[in-house]
């Protein structure tokens, strides 16, 4: 892209990259591979069964400590999510190409749906700092496999416009793999789960107490709502 120093996320890296302000916008996509690069060293939360939708509790002997560390976990991944999210903006933003700003216009609309879930799984992390939450966040309760589940799905949308952005930059958008790549995002939605969900947080509140649980029910449900209407964005767009 014209104007622009590279500037490659480096993965193997312990921090979140910083990039330069203005004057010296750096190049924010140096490659379409860096959009593959995973958000995440490990994974850490329990997995539904994709066949069925029911919940398999993979890690019964899962503690406090181990939901401590799914939260930490958890704010890595949306802090370097919210980075890549930030500097495909200012990508969109900030080009001189004409030919781009205008493909990034036809784009712009739909990726900020994408930005509200991005926001809506922050909430939904930063629930666990609710007295008396954390033990929801245990990964061997539904709610771990849901939040990954959601994430891995955001992950792979971010990737998908990401890769896409990049080929527009230079001219060569391949369509037919930006709706593959979409579809593999989706592959990641169970929607049985959120059911699963919401039925453990009703006994689990007979533990915790009603008012842990009732702020995180409300965070699940913003975050699913907000699920649906991306889903329902991406139909209209390009179909089923």
């Amino acid at each position: 892209m014209r104007g622009m120093q590279a500037a490659k996320l480096d993965e193997s890296d312990d921090e979140i990259p910083i990039f330069v302000s203005l004057p010296e916008l750096p190049d924010l996509i140096d490659g379409s591979e860096d959009w593959d690069a995973p958000t995440r060293e490990v994974a850490l939360f329990a997995r539904p069964r994709r066949d069925s939708g029911v919940f398999s509790r993979a890690e019964p002997q899962a503690s406090i400590l181990d939901a401590a560390v799914l939260v930490t976990a958890l704010g890595r991944r949306h802090a370097t999510l919210h980075t890549r999210a930030r500097n495909l903006e200012t990508l969109g933003a900030m080009t001189d190409d004409r030919a781009l700003r205008v493909a990034w216009g036809t784009l712009a609309v739909r990726y900020a749906e994408l930005g509200r879930l991005l926001d809506a799984l922050r909430e939904l992390g930063e629930g666990a700092t609710v007295r008396g939450a954390l033990e929801l966040y245990i990964p061997s309760h539904p709610l771990a496999a849901y939040v990954d589940g959601v994430y891995a799905y955001a992950e792979q949308l971010l990737a998908a416009f990401g890769r896409l952005a990049f080929q527009l930059s230079a001219s060569r958008p391949d369509w037919s793999s930006f709706h593959d790549r979409v579809a593999e995002a989706r592959s990641w939605l169970v929607p049985e789960l959120v059911d699963e969900v919401r039925a453990d947080l009703a006994l689990l509140a007979l533990q915790v107490g009603d008012k842990p649980v009732a702020e995180v029910a409300r965070r699940l449900r913003h975050t699913a709502l907000v699920v649906d209407d991306l889903e329902a964005m991406l139909v209209s767009w390009l179909g089923e």
